[in-house]
């Protein structure tokens, strides 16, 4: 009985992790201040139970490269096979040398984390 428990528990705990909460976004969003070559994505809030109370704040394109937004995200990319935002990030034309910022997409991620607002 206490094996089938603790496989019970085990199961709820592994089912549920990396879950993520999601959004669409898209160009049309934003206007001139999508940061983005692509045209539409996925925001995602994903845990890292490796980690507690680390938020890995991502978007993925329509074929499925996933790309990290925030640092946290960032250091872990490479292991999860996720794709380099800079491959996909706009230079900013109004300066030089900059991209356009991506704080909106990062605001709209940070947001499915506590869905209570």
């Amino acid at each position: 009985m206490k094996t089938r428990i603790a496989t019970g528990i085990l199961y709820l705990l592994t089912s549920t992790a990396g879950a993520a909460a999601t959004a669409d976004i898209s160009a049309q969003d934003l206007g001139t201040a999508w940061p983005l070559m692509i045209a539409s994505g996925t925001l995602a809030c994903r845990s890292d139970f490796s980690a507690p109370m680390t938020q890995l704040l991502t978007i993925t394109d329509q074929a499925g490269n996933t790309y990290p937004l925030n640092g946290a995200a960032s250091s872990r990319a490479r292991q999860r096979g996720w794709f380099a935002l800079e491959s996909i990030w706009k230079a900013n034309p109004a300066i030089p040398g900059t991209k356009i910022p991506i704080t909106p997409l990062i605001q709209r991620a940070q947001a499915l984390c506590d869905p209570k607002g």
